[in-house]
């Protein structure tokens, strides 16, 4: 069952980690006006976005459906504090077939 980590880093990157059974792999995205990703499987499909919300300061991630008709999948989602400076940390773990794709702006 693969795991995406999701949480700010630094001034304007994203930073996402993919981990399964058999390996772990730790990318940063550009988001200076937010990043924004989605997870696909044949059971369901889910949008998360990274932004920095420039009132606060802090990184801020939503989660939503890809298409209004398609409802959020029911798959585990865990919400904490990110590991550097002000902002949350999210987790979703989804079924074995899905893979994170980035969506450009």
């Amino acid at each position: 069952m693969p795991r995406f980590t999701f949480h700010g880093r630094d001034d304007e990157l994203a930073f996402v980690e993919t981990a399964d059974d058999f390996d772990r792999l730790s990318e940063t995205y550009d988001a200076y006006d937010g990043a924004r990703f989605h997870i696909l499987s044949s059971s369901g499909e889910l949008r998360v976005i990274v932004g920095d919300d420039s009132g606060t300061g802090c990184w801020n991630i939503s989660l939503g459906p890809i298409h209004c008709a398609s409802p959020v999948p029911n798959w585990p989602v865990t919400v904490g504090a990110a590991p550097e400076g002000p902002g949350a940390l999210l987790t979703v773990d989804a079924p074995a077939d899905a893979r994170l794709v980035e969506v450009m702006a």
